[in-house]
């Protein structure tokens, strides 16, 4: 509850409207529903897993920090 309040505070002290806030996490959803995509993926050579690259991720996550820092 107390971190709530707190990310509360945060959101009303930004000042951004209700609506740019919704297209920013709809653009991170959108963002990570791209990244995560298996068809980029191989597959392993047994299994149902995927291969992925170490970097992928840390791609990712500069990309999320950099452009969504919430």
């Amino acid at each position: 509850n107390k971190s709530l309040k707190e990310e509360l505070q945060r959101y009303k002290e930004s000042g951004e409207s209700p609506d740019v806030y919704k297209r920013k996490l709809v653009s991170l959803i959108d963002l990570i529903t791209l990244f995560c995509d298996k068809r980029q993926f191989r597959k392993a050579s047994f299994g149902n897993d995927l291969q992925v690259p170490e970097s992928y991720f840390d791609k990712l996550l500069d990309k999320i920090k950099t452009d969504y820092v919430l």
